[in-house]
């Protein structure tokens, strides 16, 4: 990490209403396992694009904590490359003009998927999104949102992210960081709510 930049951590977690059925969960991570749903999750996504795999010799593997790393062993499958375009309405124009196209190494895991997100020289992070089931960490920014409702349920969808950011920048990443990520859930929610319907109906998954 070089001397303008700084790290941090966050942890969001945003129970599963108790009427969605655990035996439906499993749809939910097949949402997750696919990283083209996800950046569509958050409101300033503008665009995204499937990349096919790099040279055998330029692959490169996300960086992990030792949690990270048990959760990606569980599935070999290849990783995802995508380019994801997004508006930064969050960073004032004299800083930053315009969005940014970030590039995202993605590997589905058995509970939904691991990310590393490169964000030109200014913005790197691995993020974990997660299907999990049990009691969130007691700073878990998600349940200080004011309007979290925890009983009735056991799960919860989860997201954690281990950043580094340009110094000039991280203020206004980490402004409403919470608020934001709570948001990408409710349309995560909503999304699995759709695909269970299809089922239901018997119209199958979109």
């Amino acid at each position: 990490m070089g001397l303008l930049e700084t790290s941090f951590t966050s942890c969001v977690s945003t129970p599963i209403p108790a009427d969605i059925s655990p035996s439906h969960l499993p749809i939910g991570v097949a949402i997750l396992q696919n990283y083209d749903n996800v950046a569509h999750f958050s409101s300033n996504c503008t665009g995204s694009r499937k990349l096919p795999p790099p040279p055998e010799d330029s692959k490169s593997q996300p960086t992990t904590s030792s949690s990270q790393e048990q959760e990606e062993q569980d599935t070999p499958e290849e990783p995802q490359h995508w380019s994801i375009t997004e508006d930064l309405p969050f960073i004032p124009s004299w800083l930053w003009s315009g969005g940014t196209t970030y590039s995202a190494i993605v590997h589905p895991t058995s509970s939904g998927c691991i990310a590393k997100i490169t964000a030109s020289s200014l913005y790197t992070s691995t993020n974990t999104w997660k299907v999990v089931k049990g009691s969130p960490p007691e700073d878990d920014e998600g349940m200080m949102l004011e309007g979290t409702v925890r009983e009735g349920s056991e799960w919860y969808i989860q997201t954690r992210s281990e950043a580094v950011c340009n110094k000039a920048f991280v203020k206004y990443v980490t402004k409403g960081l919470a608020r934001g990520t709570r948001g990408m859930h409710e349309r995560f929610l909503e999304r699995l709510r759709e695909e269970i319907r299809g089922q239901e109906e018997g119209g199958g998954g979109r």
